[in-house]
């Protein structure tokens, strides 16, 4: 069956519009791996504050608080890398209505809007911590659905994680896995997305 004309396009942030590793902060957190993941559970869901959350990390890990910031962005690297193009992004957003779906924290949020000044070029943003649900959980895409302003067939969906670009399609979103760039441009172009064969010579 032909896939419905696509109105909206949401992506995932991370490992999709940009890069990010956590092997900076990997051999701190070896030690301490399951209590750390319980604290950064509960952040990314908003449950736990900034504050209190960086002084339960530096106590697990031995970080001193001064500096704990730039320890706990070092995964996102010093300078902005861009696995979409920029100008995919300011081009598409001309076109259709824009969106970010994305499992983060408040602390890694302020950062990576600081580091990409065009994060807060899109005209919605679903982030964990504010909804209170991460993907896969059915609440973190309802809440994308309502700022989506069209039916769930008309959403076009990218992320690097097939469990969560799986959940979407159970919702009736067109979805697909982020593989890179070039992936993701005939996907767009599959769909006749308008504008995508002009991205080809970006």
């Amino acid at each position: 069956m032909a896939s419905q004309p696509v109105h909206t396009i949401i992506l995932d942030i991370g490992r999709t519009l940009l890069p990010f590793s956590f092997d900076p902060i990997r051999e701190q957190l070896a030690p301490c791996r399951a209590a750390a993941q319980t604290l950064i559970d509960r952040i990314e869901i908003g449950s736990m504050d900034a504050a209190e959350f960086q002084a339960a990390m530096c106590a697990l890990t031995g970080v001193a608080a001064d500096a704990f910031p730039a320890w706990w962005n070092s995964i996102f690297g010093a300078a902005a890398q861009h696995l979409v193009p920029p100008a995919w992004i300011r081009e598409l957003r001309r076109h259709y209505r824009l969106g970010l779906l994305s499992n983060t924290n408040a602390l890694h949020f302020v950062h990576l809007e600081r580091l990409y000044p065009l994060l807060a070029g899109f005209d919605f943003r679903i982030l964990s911590f504010q909804v209170g649900a991460e993907k896969p959980h059915e609440a973190i895409y309802a809440a994308a659905e309502e700022q989506a302003q069209c039916a769930p067939a008309h959403i076009l969906y990218f992320d690097d994680i097939p469990e969560f670009v799986a959940a979407a399609q159970r919702r009736g979103w067109q979805a697909e896995v982020f593989t890179g760039a070039p992936a993701l441009l005939a996907a767009l172009q599959a769909r006749g997305v308008e504008c995508s064969a002009g991205l080809a010579g970006d």
